[in-house]
């Protein structure tokens, strides 16, 4: 009996007292893993948001350099530079327009 009154270090926990308590040892030991691994996996997904901003910031420069080409070459000088190039040329006369009578088509 005397071995099982021994004290644990500087603390006044005795030996019966943890083998009567193994339970609640466990449990403790069970949430000390578990705290330990929501840290880790808060810790991955700070990192991976993080990391997706980062590439939205890219991808959003990406977006608005290639919206400027697109406004700058669709204007209207710039079409008509590349159609000159084939040959065409723009029409400057007013457009006709046809009327067709119902009676005629019968």
């Amino acid at each position: 009996m005397e071995n099982r009154k021994k004290t644990i270090g500087r603390f006044n926990i005795r030996y019966d007292w943890i083998i009567k308590n193994i339970r609640l040892n466990f449990f403790i030991a069970i949430l000390i893993v578990i705290y330990i691994y929501n840290g880790h996996n808060a810790d991955n997904t700070i990192r991976q948001i993080n990391k997706l901003n980062r590439e939205i910031k890219i991808l959003k420069n990406e977006f608005k350099i290639t919206k400027a080409e697109v406004l700058f070459i669709t204007e209207e000088n710039q079409i008509l530079n590349a159609v000159q190039k084939n040959g065409l040329i723009e029409n400057n006369e007013t457009p006709l327009i046809l009327k067709i009578n119902k009676d005629s088509l019968k």
